[in-house]
Order: structure tokens, then C-alpha cells, then sequence
């Protein structure tokens, strides 16, 4: 049985977004981390970030799976 491949689409921004919470969290408990109006935009912003990842990690990788089917369906040519 095939191993079923992830996405990049998918595994990318998970990792991504576990490591900001890790960090976060982290940085919460060490007292580094404030919850003041610029620190929560700061994270606010790192996971709209996360978000735009996945998103054009997606659109790319439907353009890819739209241009690979293309190329294995036979075309047929109008004389």
C-alpha cells in the first residue's frame, strides 16, 4: 500500500503554527511576553501570516495539479 504524501499546503502551516504557539506559550511563562495591545498584534500577525502560507501553498499546488492532468490527457488536434 502506497504511503499517503502530505501536502505541503497542510504540514508547512501546522508546523509553522505549533512552533509560534510553543513559542508563545514559552515566552508567556518566562514573563517575556505581555499581554499588551502590541504584543497580541505581533501575534496576531504571525498567524495571518501562517494563513497566507496556506493559502498560496494551495493555489499552487491546484495550478500543479491542474497542469499535470492537462499534460497526461491526450488532446486531440482539428485538422
Amino acid at each position: 500500500m502506497p504511503k499517503r504524501r502530505f501536502r505541503r499546503a497542510v504540514w508547512l502551516p501546522v508546523a509553522l503554527a505549533l512552533y509560534l504557539t510553543a513559542s508563545y506559550i514559552y515566552l508567556y511563562w518566562k514573563g517575556n511576553l505581555q499581554l499588551t495591545p502590541r504584543h497580541m498584534g505581533i501575534v496576531a500577525l504571525s498567524y495571518v501570516l501562517v494563513v497566507a502560507l496556506w493559502w498560496v501553498n494551495r493555489r499552487r499546488e491546484r495550478a500543479e495539479q491542474g497542469f499535470t492532468q492537462n499534460q497526461q490527457s491526450p488532446t486531440k488536434k482539428e485538422i
